[in-house]
């Protein structure tokens, strides 16, 4: 851990939790050097990464959102090889994003996303917007002092707000008008971690610290069977936070958790499961 967070100490405990059964030494801590003399490293967040694929073990990333692994990634990989290294992204897929807001929403139309830079997986979101029967509302932000218009311009057209991993966008000076407007507007915002649900987004597909050390658990068996690093991934198992107050502020009858869970596996499963 290169910083502090509660965050992180919740999944280093899990982590430990969950391989306490296991013949293995395990060593927490938090630095901001990269870790020699080990068989492998797990990098918790992005600061961590980084430090961590300055060194010569494998690595594995997690509490990382896709866009920002890639880009460091893509800076290191050159000097890394032979060094292995994967990540488990704190990002859902689009599918997952846009099943949930059709299992919510299911006369909804039209899903507005608003960003500073053309994400790379944006035709991930114009395909599965496109499976759900809706259309996808793309608005780039001009510049920061343009936040404001430009959002209004998108929720204007959109049924639904659904915010993407973007810090020119959606950081701690932003988030806060970003949700007024969205409630002025009665646009329902669907946020990217329980966080931005807290804070006043509707709801969020997210996954806690303990499935993500699960997770990472089963990477790092596989890894040590057979001497491969498994390929970057997004998380298998996810909840479902709901505001309960901003649904009812905003008239939405909401489902149970439950229900909008086993909605979306059932979209999955429909579609070959690829989420």
């Amino acid at each position: 851990m290169a910083e502090e967070g509660a965050v992180y100490r919740e999944y280093a405990l899990a982590f430990a939790n969950e391989v306490e059964q296991n013949n293995a030494a395990i060593f927490i801590r938090q630095t901001a050097t990269s870790l020699e003399d080990t068989d492998l490293i797990i990098a918790l967040g992005i600061k961590s990464t980084a430090f961590a694929l300055e060194g010569q073990a494998p690595v594995i990333s997690v509490l990382v959102s896709k866009a920002a692994f890639t880009k460091l990634s893509e800076s290191s990989a050159a000097q890394r090889d032979p060094y292995p290294f994967s990540a488990i992204f704190l990002d859902h897929p689009a599918s997952r994003q846009l099943d949930l807001v059709a299992a919510v929403l299911p006369r909804a139309t039209t899903v507005g996303v608003l960003y500073s830079r053309l994400p790379p997986e944006i035709d991930s979101f114009r395909r599965a917007a496109a499976e759900n029967k809706l259309k996808l509302v793309e608005q780039r932000l001009h510049s920061p002092e343009s936040l404001h218009r430009d959002l209004l311009t998108l929720v204007q057209q959109s049924d639904v707000l659904l915010a993407l991993p973007d810090a020119q966008v959606y950081n701690a000076s932003t988030i806060r008008n970003v949700l007024l407007e969205t409630y002025r507007s009665k646009t329902p915002m669907f946020g990217i971690s329980a966080s931005y649900v807290k804070a006043g987004a509707l709801c969020a597909v997210y996954s806690s610290p303990q499935q993500i050390a699960r997770q990472t658990l089963q990477m790092v068996r596989q890894f040590t069977a057979s001497g491969k690093m498994p390929t970057v991934q997004y998380p298998r198992e996810f909840d479902v936070l709901v505001n309960q107050q901003v649904a009812n502020s905003l008239g939405i009858q909401m489902k149970t958790t439950e229900t909008l869970i086993r909605q979306m596996k059932a979209s999955a499963k429909e579609e070959g499961g690829g989420k």
